[in-house]
């Protein structure tokens, strides 16, 4: 997947010894619609301040790493999860916007929503976290802003929309492009897919581990000794079992995943599965969690 990014002109940033008073050259680009959708708030306002817009991977892998709230959770999203690394938002420096443009919040995203960049934030707090952050949303804001509720969990779902809207197709492998990727990504037998462990990363989080990474292997095969999802088709609720002695674990959210099942050979696929593409018939798997941090 290629992501298509258009250079834009130098803004401005914050002053002070971090910015200097400009935007950070690395982050001076966008995706081409959402850049042009910006150049007009350029021309509407007269200028924005700016504290960063697009972020390649390693940006935000640094990103992700450094900034950790007391508790442990991350500010930022991983790689591949960001709607910076897609070109896709801004980050105001709010106050100092707020003061050039000798208004108050309220107007600034009326300013903003005027070019269909909308506040990742939902509730309109303007100085809690993520209040700075604008997802450009296209001419179907209205659509995909109608896809979040009063849960903070939901506010992502527009700039997933718009992800998906621009990349899907890219994101969707054919066969040939899983075969050519398959030795890449570590499996362990290129030619047969049953006999492959493939690595994920999982939605959820594992109390005292945080987030960790999947290993799927084939149902026919016997599973390592290790703590273990089972994913079932039959139930809403995923079973869960690792030894309490070591393990501290929540109620896994059934809408977090996909269902994987059992697509007998010759029979259709059912409603509500998600089989792996695969020349096999059988696509019956487990997922296995390795006990470890997860990699960013």
């Amino acid at each position: 997947m290629i992501i298509r990014l258009q250079a834009l002109p130098q803004l401005a940033g914050p002053p002070g010894d971090d910015y200097h008073g400009l935007a950070p050259k690395r982050a001076l680009y966008m995706h081409p619609e959402a850049a042009h959708a910006l150049m007009l708030v350029e021309k509407d306002t007269g200028g924005l301040v700016y504290t960063d817009i697009y972020r390649s991977p390693g940006a935000i892998r640094e990103a992700y790493r450094d900034k950790i709230t007391a508790t442990g959770q991350h500010f930022s999203q991983p790689v591949g999860y960001s709607y910076h690394g897609f070109g896709g938002c801004p980050d105001l420096a709010v106050a100092e916007t707020l003061k050039k443009l000798e208004t108050n919040y309220d107007g600034l995203c009326t300013l903003m929503e005027a070019r269909h960049f909308f506040c990742h934030r939902r509730d309109g707090n303007p100085t809690a976290s993520e209040s700075w952050h604008f997802n450009y949303l296209g001419d179907d804001a209205d659509a995909l802003l109608d896809l979040t509720t009063a849960d903070h969990a939901t506010w992502g779902r527009p700039a997933e929309a718009m992800i998906q809207k621009w990349y899907g197709a890219d994101l969707r492998l054919t066969n040939e492009q899983i075969d050519l990727l398959l030795p890449i990504a570590h499996a362990t037998n290129v030619k047969d897919f049953l006999a492959n462990d493939y690595f994920g990363v999982s939605p959820f989080r594992v109390e005292p581990l945080g987030e960790v990474t999947l290993r799927l292997v084939p149902e026919r095969q016997r599973m390592p000794p290790e703590p273990s999802l089972a994913f079932s088709a039959a139930s809403p609720a995923h079973r869960k079992s690792w030894p309490a002695s070591r393990w501290t674990s929540r109620q896994l959210m059934s809408a977090s995943f996909m269902p994987m099942c059992r697509n007998e050979p010759g029979a259709p696929a059912r409603a509500g599965c998600s089989p792996a593409r695969s020349p096999r018939a059988t696509h019956a798997l487990r997922a296995g969690i390795a006990a470890a941090p997860r990699c960013t």
